[in-house]
């Protein structure tokens, strides 16, 4: 299994102090509570998080001193705080009360027995809220219409079906004055599937600047025909 814990250096800070704001958020209960962790469990995550974001990391980004003892020091915190988190994400990420936003905070995978078969066309549209994060990325949000709080998938959906174009006003005409409106099945229209209701859409640094034309549905990849209907057109200028 690989681990849902970076080991990188940088990675790892945002991890760990992203993390510890996010058990604590929430509710209530908080996050923590609802996933399943107990008050010593909660504890002792905020106290490693205080140590490294105080003591730790400090000293390794100071050039003055971070000694070769300092260094080592860093690495072994790390696998540490892996020993000590696994085992406490493998609970969350059996909860119940698990969400798509929560795995994508703490970086596991829902596990979820499986579901009976449907037979039912998706009814629910999806709503989808997109935040540039610059470098060329979207950061893509969607829940149902009965979510008004976190990121979540339709009942029948098990990913979103997103079709887009990216445009500089030359290779797709916008919808204007006799111009036709474009629909997720122009052939200049893309179409791929994401697993999760919270995802990075990586438009790419050499198109900031341009828009994104996209058109989203919920989407069961084992029965395709069940699909929800297309939300109407989303165009986001790329940053």
């Amino acid at each position: 299994m690989a681990s849902r814990i970076p080991e990188t250096i940088h990675l790892f800070n945002g991890y760990i102090n992203t993390t510890a704001n996010y058990i604590i958020a929430g509710g209530p209960p908080d996050n923590g509570t609802r996933l399943g962790l107990s008050g010593q469990n909660m504890d002792d995550w905020k106290t490693k998080r205080v140590y490294w974001r105080d003591t730790l990391y400090p000293k390794y980004q100071d050039p003055n001193q971070c000694t070769p003892a300092v260094k080592d020091e860093t690495h072994k915190f790390i696998a540490s705080f892996k020993t000590f988190g696994q085992p406490l994400l493998n609970i969350m990420a059996v909860s119940p009360a698990a969400t798509d936003a929560d795995a994508h905070a703490f970086n596991f995978v829902l596990e979820r027995h499986a579901p009976t078969t449907p037979t039912a066309s998706i009814k629910d549209g999806v709503a989808i809220k997109t935040t540039p994060l610059g470098g060329g990325d979207l950061d893509f949000s969607c829940r149902t219409s009965h979510d008004d709080h976190r990121a979540s998938k339709a009942d029948g959906a098990d990913s979103l079906q997103l079709a887009f174009a990216i445009v500089d006003g030359g290779n797709m005409p916008m919808p204007g004055p006799g111009m036709p409106m474009p629909n997720p099945n122009d052939t200049g229209m893309t179409k791929e599937i994401f697993t999760k209701a919270l995802f990075v859409f990586h438009c790419g640094p050499q198109n900031v600047g341009k828009r994104l034309i996209a058109f989203g549905r919920w989407y069961n990849t084992k029965h395709p025909e069940l699909a929800g209907p297309w939300t109407d057109i989303i165009i986001v200028v790329i940053a």
